[in-house]
């Protein structure tokens, strides 16, 4: 404990010697240095690390003097002492195996001090993050709110296989004015202890078996992913087409099926640049999903922060065992901030405007959805604009197509005639579809793409409108034919 002590003295030291002595006095009345002006430069660093330490306690304020001229302190300089306390906390050991009391702290007791009871302690929720490279939990939101932020210890984090993405829940003890998590009590929502896999080497599995959306009170859009694109668990799913062909409505009607007819499914959702009113829209679609969103008022790194904050904790519920299904609108979003935050090497393509660096992390991020073997799954589906005459567009969708296992195209023609949903069955499927449809099944799609060959996409489309089952559309499709051989005879 001591010489961790005359550790944190010595980085304070460190950096409080390139700060002028007139930043020193400001900062240094702002804490309580007694007699801040008065003392010179090497006097004053001590003092200030003797009241950063609680060896002596603040001076009060006093009125006394002339008022100080010079108030501006930048803040930058408050961030700095607040991050080597931080990182001076996190290598203390956890607060119940600490010996002895803290140094120099004095506390004054009196009858009513008493430990409270375990079942009164109060137990605090985050995801673990790193902070200016310090461990502690975040709010689930990913935004700063009012609590206070929860320390882990590098102790706790080996004893306890804490990995960066973790929902931790926890209880903790005040040390150094600080909250140091002493007690973790559950890891994404399973018991301490719960072995499980490392995400990235988990051995990865081709879906099978579809997952049923369209249900009672589905929307219309549900039924072409149960009889013709279908999802599976694992799944890269792409939501192509042009703006305002209804890729962000396709996508709040997952979120309605997913929420409605799959409650053991996580579902996670991802909003990139959108407006305050999307997030309304998939908060009320999807009560029980866990959103997180940056809207345009957000800068590009704060979104591409976000991105990774979600991405982080839907590997490690599907590592835990979870079925983790991610929706993201859009993909288009985070590849522009990927290209606005990064400073790369990397030449930009020709008349694209986008570096290869931000061309390769968009596709490793997507790609990250993958059925694992002997642990649970992580699904993607996302929207991406296409065919929009932007060639930056074009080509982040042309290199998210060779990584998707599943493509829903929209079509614009159908969306120009008012046609929704307006899918374009004849470039949409999804690979493998064998292993997620039955027999009957591949009859149906069979069947629905020789009916689109010879009476047209919009014929198709009010078929399936009208169909309430996949049975009735198959026998729809079996009597369109019928009529069609007897017309040719």
């Amino acid at each position: 404990m001591n010489n961790s002590l005359e550790n944190l003295k010595s980085a304070y030291r460190e950096y409080l010697s390139t700060l002028s002595i007139g930043c020193l006095r400001s900062v240094g009345r702002m804490n309580g240095v007694e007699q801040a002006t008065l003392k010179t430069k090497a006097d004053l660093v001590e003092r200030f690390i003797s009241v950063l330490t609680g060896e002596i306690p603040p001076a009060k304020k006093s009125k006394r003097g002339a008022p100080v001229k010079n108030k501006y302190v930048n803040p930058l300089v408050f961030e700095k002492l607040q991050q080597i306390k931080m990182t001076y906390l996190a290598s203390l050991p956890a607060p119940d195996s600490v010996s002895g009391e803290a140094p120099n702290v004095i506390k004054v007791r009196d009858s009513s001090d008493r430990t409270p009871p375990y079942y009164d302690r109060e137990v605090y929720c985050g995801q673990l993050g790193r902070i200016n490279g310090v461990p502690c939990l975040l709010p689930l939101s990913g935004r700063e709110g009012t609590e206070e932020r929860i320390v882990v210890s590098e102790a706790v984090l080996r004893s306890c296989d804490l990995r960066q993405g973790d929902i931790v829940s926890c209880r903790a003890e005040r040390v150094q004015a600080a909250l140091i998590a002493s007690e973790v009590l559950t890891v994404n929502e399973l018991p301490l202890g719960t072995e499980r896999p490392v995400f990235e080497k988990c051995r990865a599995e081709i879906p099978e078996g579809k997952v049923s959306l369209f249900g009672k009170g589905a929307p219309v859009s549900m039924k072409y992913a149960d009889w013709l694109v279908p999802f599976g668990l694992g799944q890269r799913y792409l939501i192509a087409g042009a703006a305002k062909t209804g890729k962000t409505s396709f996508l709040l009607d997952f979120a309605r099926a997913f929420s409605a007819n799959h409650p053991e499914i996580k579902l996670f959702i991802l909003l990139l640049d959108r407006p305050p009113e999307a997030v309304s829209e998939f908060t009320e679609a999807a009560p029980g999903a866990q959103i997180v969103s940056a809207t345009y008022d957000d800068d590009a790194n704060f979104q591409l922060f976000m991105a990774d904050f979600m991405l982080g904790r839907a590997k490690r519920f599907a590592e835990s065992g979870y079925d983790v299904v991610l929706l993201v609108d859009s993909l288009d979003a985070l590849t522009r901030a990927y290209r606005e935050a990064e400073e790369t090497e990397t030449e930009a393509l020709p008349e694209k405007g986008l570096n290869c660096a931000a061309s390769r992390r968009i596709r490793q991020f997507f790609g990250s959805a993958r059925r694992l073997k002997r642990a649970g799954s992580l699904s993607v589906v996302a929207t991406v604009s296409c065919g929009s005459g932007n060639g930056a567009d074009d080509f982040v969708a042309g290199e998210l197509l060779s990584v998707a296992s599943a493509v829903l195209f929209l079509d614009g023609d159908l969306a120009a005639d008012r046609v929704y949903p307006a899918v374009d069955v004849r470039r949409s499927a999804s690979d493998h579809s064998e292993l997620l449809f039955g027999k009957e099944e591949m009859k149906t799609d069979a069947a629905a793409r020789r009916y689109l060959s010879a009476k047209g996409k919009k014929a198709l489309a009010k078929r399936i409108s009208s169909a309430g089952t996949r049975e009735d559309f198959a026998a729809s499709l079996s009597a369109g034919a019928a009529r069609s051989r007897q017309s040719d005879e």
